[in-house]
């Protein structure tokens, strides 16, 4: 909980991801002396892309259009994909440079912050999601039927790999890259 409101774990952690990505942006801006008011702009178009794709990313599961849910029930209670945020991000970022008339490139700016808030935002599926496939190293992480009843698809007892913390090692390397 949060004051009044009850904010899940993982979206509580996706929530801090971005803002400590938007701080690492700032501080990169600073750094290389960039001083563009349209990086703002481009920060805008970035957010709202990666916010909608991430949503509904998802939606185009069956070619049979009918089998799909409609654009309003995806919205409501669909899937969120980060691989589809992170294109909608990247096309957000392409229509505000185009928009804007911003000619330079950006990629460099955005990188460090994306890596360091994608490491925060993954910490919140560790307990949240299916962790990964079955493994029989020694790290594995095995859920307790109270911790598999509150993730699809688990199966307690079974030794799985953490591939969310994979994934943030890899984030964190990235980011000190």
């Amino acid at each position: 909980r949060l004051g009044p409101l009850t904010i899940g774990t993982h979206d509580a952690f996706v929530g801090a991801g971005v803002l400590v990505a938007v701080l690492v942006f700032v501080l990169e801006l600073r750094r290389r002396g960039v001083r563009d008011d349209r990086m703002w702009v481009i920060v805008a178009g970035a957010l709202t892309g990666g916010a909608v794709f991430a949503r509904l990313g998802t939606w185009l599961q069956h070619l049979d259009l009918r089998r799909n849910a409609s654009l309003l029930e995806q919205w409501l209670y669909g899937n969120r994909s980060i691989l589809s945020g992170l294109v909608g991000a990247y096309v957000g970022a392409l229509v505000a440079k185009r928009l804007s008339g911003y000619r330079a490139r950006t990629g460099d700016l955005f990188a460090p912050a994306v890596a360091i808030g994608m490491a925060i935002g993954r910490v919140g599926c560790l307990p949240t999601e299916l962790p990964g496939t079955s493994t029989s190293l020694s790290w594995a992480i095995t859920l307790t039927p109270e911790q598999a009843a509150t993730i699809p698809r688990a199966t307690a007892g079974v030794p799985l790999h953490p591939s969310f913390a994979y994934e943030i090692l890899f984030h964190l390397a990235a980011f000190a890259a």
